[in-house]
């Protein structure tokens, strides 16, 4: 018993040794704030939106702390800063248009990422007119900033600004400058955003002008670099004729390669060949083990590809209420292909 007594007096002196400890800290990071450290000023804003270290929860001083940072040059209150004032926050923080734009290119000229993407989408919002009175001059400047940054969606689209006009002189020389620029950071460039340009081109998004050509070209860098969307989507391109020759061995192969990282669409989609022989030697066997794949993934055209090849026999055992269970399935979420097949084929 005495070594218990003992024992619980140790832990609560060392609970109050750390308690002390940590009340230290707290105020050492307010004197520092308090002199104009950035980094604490930063940290004591951080405390006051999160009610930590000893302090009540309170927006109006964590906002009046991230300015006095953000005027230092402090990134991490800018950004905060900057999305405090948006959304669901927008009420938090009303910003200076001209203060938030200077802290932006600050912060992408030191190469943060969330500043460079935040230049991009100043140039959307002007552009059209998102948010703002549509402008494409101001478009213009701010993807020119964000372009000076290899963002890739930017450069693309300062081609096309160049190329048609829009908010700059019309000027086929530097159209095709910012295009090759944008090839050239390609090869520095995350997957994604490869695939987010290729897709803006090809769905018209992010983009003022729907380009297939590009599209195929971006989404080829993609697929390349193993996106599995980005091989799906080409092999829908390429199985339609959509901006390309119409060619179902490529569609086929690019398929596969999507499918075989387990993309479930593409697990279909080459199902779907395989059953057809398009682009592929006719084969139910494999067209049933790659509907499989994809209904086993809930994929709702899998599951009623794999149900059809049941009622029909093709490739697996005929099954008519196997066949049935897997379209029933696939009629969740209001697939109307499949509705329509239950309906007709298995409502008695």
């Amino acid at each position: 018993m005495r070594k218990y007594i003992v024992f619980s007096c140790f832990i609560y002196l060392l609970t109050l040794l750390a308690q002390a400890g940590c009340d230290q800290y707290a105020s050492d990071v307010k004197r520092k704030a308090e002199q104009g450290d950035a980094e604490a000023q930063n940290l004591l804003a951080n405390w006051y939106e999160n009610g930590v270290s000893g302090v009540t929860k309170d927006y109006a001083k964590a906002v009046e702390w991230h300015l006095k940072a953000a005027e230092r040059g402090n990134i991490s209150s800018q950004s905060r800063l900057i999305r405090l004032s948006q959304g669901d926050n927008a009420s938090l923080y009303d910003p200076d248009a001209n203060q938030v734009g200077a802290w932006i290119c600050e912060a992408a000229e030191q190469g943060n990422i969330w500043a460079e993407d935040l230049l991009s989408r100043m140039g959307f919002g002007y552009f059209y007119g998102i948010g703002v009175p549509q402008d494409y001059v101001k478009a213009a400047y701010w993807f020119t900033k964000a372009a000076q940054q290899e963002n890739i969606i930017a450069q693309s689209y300062m081609g096309v600004a160049y190329d048609l006009g829009l908010g700059v002189s019309k000027d086929s020389t530097k159209a095709l400058e910012w295009w090759q620029k944008a090839e050239k950071a390609a090869e520095r460039a995350d997957v994604e955003k490869l695939f987010d340009v290729g897709k803006g081109y090809l769905y018209g998004m992010d983009l003022p002008q729907q380009n297939y050509a590009k599209a195929v070209y971006w989404l080829t860098k993609a697929a390349e670099r193993n996106h599995d969307y980005a091989q799906y989507i080409l092999g829908d391109m390429y199985a339609d004729g959509t901006g390309v020759q119409k060619d179902e061995f490529k569609a086929a192969q690019w398929y596969k390669k999507s499918a075989e990282q387990g993309n479930s669409s593409a697990q279909c989609a080459l199902g779907y060949m395989y059953a057809r022989g398009q682009g592929v030697p006719k084969n139910y066997f494999d067209a049933a083990r790659w509907y499989k794949k994809s209904a086993e993934q809930g994929n709702r055209r899998g599951q009623l590809s794999l149900g059809l090849a049941h009622l029909k026999g093709q490739g697996v055992i005929r099954d008519k209420k196997e066949g049935c269970e897997l379209i029933r399935a696939a009629t969740e979420e209001g697939f109307m292909l499949a509705i329509e097949a239950y309906n007709e084929l298995c409502a008695d």
